[in-house]
């Protein structure tokens, strides 16, 4: 248990000092670890308790926010004393407690104070909660380096590129050290940062906003020559970076996204994996009526459940997972429907199929034959459609991140493949800005479903992440197709092309899909969040 500050009784009957205490004192407890760090050794008699604990005590403890909960200082009142009924909803975690007197002076001896020879107050956090907390944190993070690592399925020998953020180079470093362990030749780490980014937007010229150096383009289309390993860490490190600028600009800044990736993808070159990676920034977004460590805690809670670290085998809980979700997309596959119409609160829109796609699920595998998991979480199973068969108008059941940007009330109506109107709630100009980049960045280029059955939906929570929200919900996307679903030759040559990708989630209980035949006729296929083939 981690002591912050010792309360000790002076032989003087009066005045307050505050020293700093020896760490090794022989008189330490069995129960206070000796961490070697300065502490505060308060000494102390009955003239000012009350500035005492709120001047000398709450100020030198406020330097260490990050572990020491304030609330432990009790300022109600200006007597101390060591029994008495709990004053915190933590004081079981305490060996003294620090409050408000029964009656009489604070002076010792007095009455309502009980005198200690060695202790009159300790301000200490829960340590025990607070090292399980740790550890578990510890676990879960090195479970989730390992998946990251399995799910990119790094080789002997070869590259490994990491796309991180600031505040989660912890992560990253474990990666790192797994994909060297598994042997990699080297492992290149660029770390973006979204502040950064703000800059960019909120002061460069507007016709450099959508530029992207060459050299980081370079760089991808390298690690496609080299058959590398390309692993992104998600989930929003500084999710209220962009807010106050204008979203036309926003959007036209889509970095760390480039260009080249669809083109990379498509090739099957790389094996490639995308895991969440929590923050406290994130977390207060998620969840916004929780004090900052709580939610930390909470989000690693989400995570390590909806990643499924709680697992003997994390990897081969995803594997069997991954097998589940093939299952799914072979029956869909074997039906060979012309089209799917989308219907539901908001929602009326029928988008073509090619027939030779079929629907993809789970892993993947590179033109060498390694199989790798590019998303974990995973609960989608998803196709390539015709991206000049789609009609109807669909309404966004979640908000998207995009980029930085957060964009809610997404309604988008469609002709002849076209996305024709684009409204939002907020953000709409982001969202259109990305869907004005090029010819193909305003048609589909992916459509996903997700069943009832997964992780996500169930926990009914907006994670402002597009990895872990996509697997909540059916979603659309558009942008750059995958190719690799479409296996006849001349469809292929039509799939969409685009230098963007955008996901967004459309599904809800209240979604239904039914599937048309080539005659017309009507199949339901998913209602309520249940298969129905």
């Amino acid at each position: 248990m981690r002591q912050v500050a010792v309360v000790r009784q002076q032989e003087r009957a009066r005045g307050v000092d505050v020293e700093a205490s020896d760490r090794h004192d022989a008189r330490l407890g069995r129960h206070e670890v000796d961490d070697r760090a300065a502490s505060l050794r308060i000494a102390g008699g009955r003239d000012h308790a009350h500035g005492l604990v709120k001047q000398d005590v709450r100020e030198r403890l406020a330097l260490h926010l990050a572990t020491v909960d304030l609330d432990d200082v009790v300022l109600a009142d200006d007597r101390v004393q060591l029994s008495g009924p709990p004053v915190h909803r933590h004081a079981a975690c305490k060996d003294d407690l620090v409050g408000t007197a029964t009656g009489g002076d604070a002076g010792t001896c007095k009455e309502g104070v009980e005198t200690h020879t060695l202790i009159l107050a300790v301000a200490r956090v829960c340590a025990v909660t607070q090292v399980e907390t740790s550890t578990q944190i510890e676990v879960w993070s090195e479970k989730l380096a390992q998946l990251a690592v399995f799910g990119a399925n790094v080789q002997p020998g070869q590259l490994v590129a990491v796309t991180s953020y600031i505040g989660k180079e912890d992560i990253t470093r474990r990666i790192a050290r797994h994909a060297y362990e598994r042997g990699a030749k080297y492992v290149d780490v660029v770390y973006f940062d979204q502040w950064v980014k703000r800059e960019r937007i909120a002061h460069a010229a507007e016709d450099t906003l959508d530029y992207v150096p060459q050299w980081m383009r370079d760089r991808i289309l390298n690690l496609s020559d080299e058959h590398a390993a390309r692993i992104s860490l998600s989930g929003p490190h500084a999710p209220r970076a962009l807010e106050g600028l204008d979203p036309a600009r926003a959007g036209r800044d889509l970095l760390p996204y480039l260009p080249e990736t669809g083109e990379v993808v498509n090739k099957m070159t790389t094996s490639w994996n995308i895991v969440p990676v929590p923050t406290p920034s994130w977390a207060e977004l998620v969840y916004p009526d929780l004090d900052r460590e709580t939610a930390f805690v909470r989000l690693w809670e989400d995570v390590a459940h909806i990643c499924r670290l709680e697992a003997d085998d994390p990897a081969a809980a995803w594997i069997e997972r991954s097998t589940e979700l093939k299952t799914n997309a072979r029956r869909l596959t074997d039906r060979r429907f012309d089209a799917l119409r989308l219907h539901g609160a908001g929602t009326d829109l029928t988008i073509g199929l090619f027939r030779s796609a079929h629907w993809a699920a789970g892993d993947l595998e590179t033109v060498d034959g390694l199989r790798h998991s590019p998303n974990i979480p995973t609960e989608e199973v998803f196709s390539t459609p015709d991206p000049e068969r789609v009609d109807g108008h669909v309404s966004a059941t979640m908000p998207l991140e995009l980029s930085g940007s957060i964009i809610e009330g997404i309604r988008v109506e469609f002709e002849g493949g076209r996305a024709v109107k684009i409204h939002a709630d907020t953000g709409a100009d982001a969202l259109r800005s990305v869907a004005a980049r090029d010819d193909g960045a305003s048609r589909l280029g992916e459509i996903a479903l997700v069943d009832g059955e997964g992780r996500i939906g169930p926990l009914d929570r907006v994670f402002y992440d597009t990895l872990i929200d996509e697997n909540a919900a059916s979603h659309l996307a558009v942008g750059g197709a995958y190719d690799h679903p479409v296996e006849d030759p001349e469809e292929k040559k039509r799939i969409n092309r685009s230098t963007i990708h955008v996901d967004f989630m459309i599904g809800s209980r209240e979604l239904n899909v039914d599937g048309i035949t080539l005659d017309g006729g009507t199949v339901p296929v998913l209602h309520g969040g249940s298969w129905q083939i």
